[in-house]
C-alpha cells in the first residue's frame, strides 16, 4: 500500500509541474500531461468511456461506446439500451444511436 501512495504522490507532482509548463505556452507538453492524467481512467472500456462522457457532457460517443460495451462484454441489453438513450439526450437525432438502438430492439446487434 505504501507504494501505492507514493506512486500517487509522485504522480500527482508530475501532473503539476506538466500543468504548469502548459500555462507557460509548452503545448505539447500540455497534451502529454492531459494524457497522464487521464491514466487512472484507462482500467477497461467501461471506465474510460464513463470517465469521457462525464468530462465531456455535449458528446454522445463514450455513451454510444458504453452501449457496445454494455451488450458485447456484459451481454447486458437494458443497460446498452440506457446508454443510448443519454446519448440521444445529449444530441437529439444522432443516427448512430438511433440506429443502434433499433438493432438491439430488434436482436439485431452488428
Amino acid at each position: 500500500m505504501r507504494g501505492r501512495v507514493s506512486f500517487r504522490r509522485g504522480f500527482a507532482a508530475l501532473v503539476d509541474t506538466l500543468d504548469l509548463m502548459v500555462h507557460q505556452r509548452h503545448q505539447p507538453v500540455g497534451c502529454a500531461g492531459r494524457t497522464l492524467a487521464r491514466v487512472p481512467d484507462w482500467r477497461d472500456d467501461e471506465t474510460v468511456n464513463r470517465a469521457t462522457a462525464q468530462a465531456f457532457p455535449e458528446t454522445p460517443t463514450p455513451l454510444y461506446n458504453l452501449a457496445a460495451y454494455y451488450q458485447n462484454v456484459e451481454g447486458n441489453t437494458a443497460k446498452a439500451l440506457q446508454a443510448l438513450e443519454e446519448a440521444q439526450k445529449r444530441v437529439s437525432g444522432w443516427k448512430p444511436a438511433i440506429e443502434r438502438a433499433a438493432q438491439l430492439r430488434s436482436g439485431i446487434w452488428k
